[in-house]
């Protein structure tokens, strides 16, 4: 039976813990706040999982507003089987989409690497991606994979972290997401926040992606301040997010 048939939770109730599999058959741990639609679906960055510091504000302000949020670790990530060193894009995007497959419609949130898979989950379904958040979105994940130093043939992604050793199939599948064509292909409205100071994503490649969008309903605020995390400036995202994003869903 998929669980998006059934009644969904009070929102006075803590989430529901649920086990998902992606489409080649893994299992992903995932959790749900029931709520009026339009439903939200966050996905988090590298080496993080779904219950973190923005996570948690977003479950929080869902919650206040009554709105259905699903949260999901990543294969390799928190509760969910897989290995961090098989991580490759493709998986991740089917990933997410098990998450929306389980929502049937929702607004997108994406952190860091998981705003790249968000923006490439709205550009491949935009029927049922309502809207997009992104916050300081991986944009450029495969410039800076190529630039990486390689240890036994494997790509090494090392800080405070995480250090990982990833497969050189990860750079081979990233070539079949071609970021010069993401822009143009998002059709949803799109709020992006990224900080002027990150020294993990440069902002200029949020600002690139940006300008590419065709569309006129998005919005890009660069925090003067703002570091990878944003973890100062994100209960300020989510009123944004309504203004641009929520308030243009459709909700059925």
């Amino acid at each position: 039976m998929n669980d998006s048939t059934r009644p969904a939770p009070r929102t006075s109730d803590a989430p529901r813990v649920l086990h998902l599999r992606s489409a080649d058959g893994t299992e992903l741990a995932a959790d749900e706040l029931g709520g009026r639609a339009p439903a939200l679906l966050f996905l988090h960055g590298l080496a993080s999982k779904r219950i973190g510091e923005k996570s948690t504000s977003l479950l929080e302000f869902a919650r206040r507003q009554n709105q259905r949020l699903l949260r999901l670790d990543f294969r390799g990530h928190g509760q969910s089987a897989g290995k961090l060193e098989d991580l490759a894009l493709s998986d991740l995007i089917a990933d997410a989409r098990t998450g929306l497959d389980h929502l049937g419609r929702a607004i997108v949130v994406g952190s860091s690497l998981g705003g790249l898979v968000g923006a490439w989950l709205a550009a491949t379904e935009p029927q049922r991606v309502l809207g997009l958040v992104l916050i300081a979105p991986a944009f450029g994940f495969l410039r800076r994979m190529a630039a990486r130093p390689r240890v036994n043939g494997r790509v090494l992604i090392e800080s405070p972290w995480v250090r990982v050793e990833l497969k050189e199939r990860v750079l081979d599948d990233a070539q079949a997401w071609p970021e010069r064509e993401l822009g143009k292909r998002l059709t949803v409205p799109v709020l992006l926040v990224h900080g002027a100071c990150d020294d993990v994503v440069p902002v200029a490649d949020s600002e690139h992606v940006f300008a590419s969008i065709p569309h006129a309903h998005k919005e890009l605020w660069v925090v003067p301040d703002g570091d990878h995390r944003l973890a100062a400036h994100i209960e300020l995202v989510w009123p944004m997010m309504t203004r641009l994003v929520v308030d243009a869903a459709p909700r059925h």
